[in-house]
């Protein structure tokens, strides 16, 4: 079980923080409160110092040791960061917290798209994903324990 409470968030453009959902949440497993995401906008971002992200259900456990927290995306020319505090409770009852994680988020640091331009399916170790001029679309979501090579699975011109 993972809580994530939220100290400064600073998220740009096709953005988004969940807890390990990452198709939507139609079943309505997560609930927030103190965060506005109403102001939350491409110029805009949000900040709380007394807001959560967390699940419904207390007692829900996905026994994992990595949980995706959100999808961050900005623009080349723009550096942010994130500070975020978390807490939940291991299979054992015992509780845990960590506060002040900070991110980083530099694009310039991202090493260079590797998807050649005429790739339209990638592989990226774990998932497949559709391409469209060397950017990512749609992927599988598959859990990988190992990842393999990414590698361009389908090319748009035929020979490969």
């Amino acid at each position: 079980m993972v809580h994530l409470t939220l100290i400064l968030v600073e998220f740009h453009r096709a953005s988004w923080i969940t807890i390990d959902i990452t198709n939507g949440d139609p079943d309505n497993l997560l609930s927030t409160i103190g965060i506005d995401f109403n102001s939350w906008s491409e110029t805009h971002g949000i900040s709380t110092s007394n807001g959560a992200i967390f699940q419904i259900d207390p007692n829900y456990n996905n026994f994992q040791n990595e949980y995706i927290i959100g999808q961050i995306t900005l623009p080349n020319e723009v550096t942010d960061s994130l500070i975020v505090n978390v807490q939940g409770k291991k299979v054992d009852e015992d509780s845990w917290k960590e506060y002040n994680i900070h991110f980083n988020l530099d694009p310039s640091e991202i090493i260079q798209n590797p998807i050649p331009s005429d790739c339209v399916l990638w592989y990226d170790g774990c998932n497949l994903c559709q391409v469209t001029e060397g950017r990512l679309g749609l992927c599988s979501s598959n859990t990988c324990l190992i990842y393999g090579d990414t590698l361009c699975h389908s090319y748009s011109h035929s020979g490969h």
